[in-house]
């Protein structure tokens, strides 16, 4: 698979915060954010699924009576 380069802007503090965390978990600054990155979408789609049945009744109530 091909790799594409992304470029972020973040401030110093935040730079070197995630620098030191890369550094402590053996991991080169890329592959800690790739791996930051897809826990975080992971965790979000978890939640999503999780409230997929309030979200569909919540719009279903919604439906039914027109209001918001």
């Amino acid at each position: 698979m091909s790799k594409v380069r992304i470029s972020v802007s973040l401030e110093a503090d935040q730079a070197e915060r995630i620098r030191a965390h890369a550094e402590r978990a053996g991991m080169d600054i890329s592959a800690y954010m790739v791996n930051a990155a897809t826990r975080q979408m992971a965790e979000t789609a978890a939640a999503e699924a999780g409230f997929a049945a309030i979200d569909a009744l919540i719009a279903g109530a919604e439906g039914r009576t027109g209001r918001p």
